[in-house]
């Protein structure tokens, strides 16, 4: 990795764990819940973007690619006929940690279901933006014949890209 100047990446450490339990009521409802926690010591992020400089420098800057397109001139350099973009990245250490919901049955034979909520209820500062809050995902299949029908909805809440800085 390419990192941003002033910055000695290390080897990132993590730990985790989950516990959860589980139930079996009948056929058509099985819900558990599972607690987790995910701590990283050095996790990388890009920081922004480098670029080779008239100077021959390597120079990283804050910012995202579309700020500029890959032929006109990066901040306060002369236009050229290309340029290539390099992420370059920093660490920090970091905690996610939260809950999933889920329930899970069969109400036919060859069908079922499965649903499950997922929340962050703790993210480290540096990640908060860039880490969804609520996920919520449905997923259905029935069996006919020699045919098995899925689909599937997902719902993640409003988000940013670390490496674009574009809100999802």
């Amino acid at each position: 990795l390419n990192p941003k100047p002033g910055v000695v990446l290390s080897d990132d450490k993590q730990k985790k764990w989950e516990l959860g339990v589980e139930g079996h009521i009948n056929n058509l409802f099985n819900p558990s819940l599972n607690f987790f926690q995910r701590t990283v010591k050095n996790e990388k992020a890009v920081a922004g973007y480098s670029y080779q400089s008239r100077t021959g420098a390597l120079t990283c800057f804050a910012g995202t690619v579309p700020a500029f397109s890959t032929t006109s001139n990066p901040p306060n350099e002369p236009a050229s006929a290309t340029t290539v973009f390099t992420p370059c990245y920093t660490q920090t250490d970091t905690v996610r940690g939260g809950f999933e919901l889920a329930a899970s049955g069969t109400f036919a034979d060859r069908s079922s279901y499965r649903t499950s909520l997922t929340q962050f209820t703790k993210l480290s500062t540096a990640i908060e933006n860039t880490t969804p809050k609520n996920v919520f995902d449905f997923s259905v299949m029935h069996g006919m014949g020699v045919y098995t029908v899925s689909g599937a909805v997902k719902y993640v809440s409003p988000y940013s890209n670390s490496e674009t800085g574009v809100n999802y």
